[in-house]
């Protein structure tokens, strides 16, 4: 590895380090480790992300529907009265947007096509 990509891989091992040394990341760990331990809790967390994810597609091409939008809020809502699912599901989405404003802002000054 040349020395950039040293220096860049040390810096996104501290980067790391900072975010487990978190308690929201203590706090996401112990509710990820409850919700693995929980078969059927597990099961439907992961039945939710998969349709939400298809979902998100669907809305993209346009194919969404009302019904598939009802649905899936009430099953959210079902599933964030759980405060393992809550903790879990609100601090992926905290870490993924500031994962991206991390890379973003690393790359925001280079003239490189990262869109191609």
């Amino acid at each position: 590895m040349d020395d950039i990509t040293v220096t860049a891989t040390n810096m996104a091992k501290q980067l790391s380090e900072l975010i487990k040394n978190t308690e929201k990341y203590r706090e996401y760990q112990e509710a990820k480790k409850v919700i693995h331990e929980d078969k059927n809790l597990h099961k439907k967390v992961r039945e939710f992300i998969s349709k939400h994810t298809a979902f998100l597609y669907a809305m993209k091409d346009g194919t969404a529907s009302f019904e598939q939008e009802r649905y899936l809020a009430q099953e959210f809502h079902k599933l964030m009265l759980n405060r393992n699912v809550y903790v879990y599901m609100t601090a992926t989405l905290e870490f993924t947007e500031m994962l991206a404003t991390v890379f973003q802002t690393s790359v925001a000054d280079l003239d490189i096509d990262m869109d191609f």
